[in-house]
C-alpha cells in the first residue's frame, strides 16, 4: 500500500517527507519495478572479497549523484512502544 502511495510520487517526494530527506524519488517507475521484486533486485559482487550482496529494494531516492535505498517498514498493528527500535536497530546502524 505504501509503496502504491509513493508511486504517485516518482521523481519527486511524497508531502510526509519533503523537506526532511534530500533528493527525490527514482522518477523510472520500470527500474524501480525491478529493484523490488527479490528475484531480480540489485546485486554487488566485491571480486577481493569473493563474496556477493544481493537484495531488493522498497524504495530509492536519488540526490544528484547518489542513490540512497529506502525501506520501509510497516505493520498491521501499532507495535508496543520501543519494540520497534530494537528489532531493526541492527538495519538502522548500516
Amino acid at each position: 500500500m505504501i509503496k502504491k502511495y509513493f508511486d504517485r510520487y516518482r521523481g519527486t517526494l511524497p508531502p510526509e517527507i519533503e523537506g526532511k530527506v534530500e533528493g527525490s524519488l527514482m522518477p523510472d517507475i520500470k527500474l524501480m519495478g525491478k529493484w523490488r521484486n527479490w528475484r531480480s533486485g540489485l546485486e554487488y559482487h566485491d571480486k577481493e572479497l569473493d563474496a556477493v550482496l544481493f537484495g531488493a529494494l522498497d524504495d530509492c531516492l536519488i540526490d544528484d549523484d547518489l542513490y540512497i535505498p529506502l525501506d520501509y517498514k510497516t505493520r498491521g498493528s501499532t507495535p508496543k512502544y520501543g519494540s520497534s527500535e530494537r528489532y531493526y536497530q541492527t538495519q538502522l546502524d548500516a
